[in-house]
């Protein structure tokens, strides 16, 4: 998940453990949202799912990378933490699109899930294949166009994926559509 860098400055892709300039700079005006108490929703009464809660809708595990918005005051242990839901929407398509798809191969949405929700994890993997590729519409082994080819299909899948992780009741499409365009728009070479 390594990016070719011609600064000393972490990046999202270069391992740090502090953030001492770049990216997560540029975000640290906004209002960091990801803290906010527990709400009553919908017929039953509880805590909203992890991923809406930590405004990262693909559950995201933490790790070196600092991503661009991530909040500064992280206070899951497991999982990042992003300042507002478009960032997280933002981050998962960057995984998703650069990472599993181009740097790793992963051409189906079997291979993609398989590795984002492995078992191993405790994962229903077969059953969250299964949910996506009914939601979208595509078969399991089908290979997928390059986002650049159908942008309109890896929305759907993150969509699909958020749906799984989250439940369809907490999702905000708007959000989505903010945090793939603010991938989109950057992006550079992705076939």
């Amino acid at each position: 998940m390594k990016q070719k860098t011609t600064s000393n400055k972490p990046t999202e892709h270069t391992p740090s453990l502090f953030h001492t300039g770049g990216e997560l700079g540029q975000n640290s005006q906004q209002q960091d949202y990801t803290n906010t108490p527990p709400v009553r929703e919908g017929k039953g009464v509880g805590k909203k799912p992890r991923g809406i809660r930590n405004n990262n809708p693909l559950n995201i595990r933490r790790s070196r990378a600092r991503w661009q918005g991530m909040s500064l005051n992280p206070t899951d242990r497991e999982f990042c933490q992003f300042m507002q839901m478009k960032w997280g929407w933002r981050a998962a398509f960057k995984l998703l699109c650069e990472t599993y798809y181009v740097k790793w191969g992963l051409k189906t949405l079997e291979a993609i899930i398989n590795k984002w929700a492995p078992p191993s994890d405790g994962n229903n993997t077969q059953s969250y294949i299964n949910s996506v590729c009914q939601n979208v519409a595509w078969k399991r082994d089908e290979p997928l166009p390059a986002p650049t080819e159908n942008p309109a299909l890896w929305r759907r899948i993150g969509w699909a994926m958020g749906k799984v992780e989250n439940g369809n009741y907490f999702m905000d499409y708007d959000e989505m559509q903010q945090g793939f365009a603010l991938w989109f728009n950057e992006l550079k070479n992705v076939k």
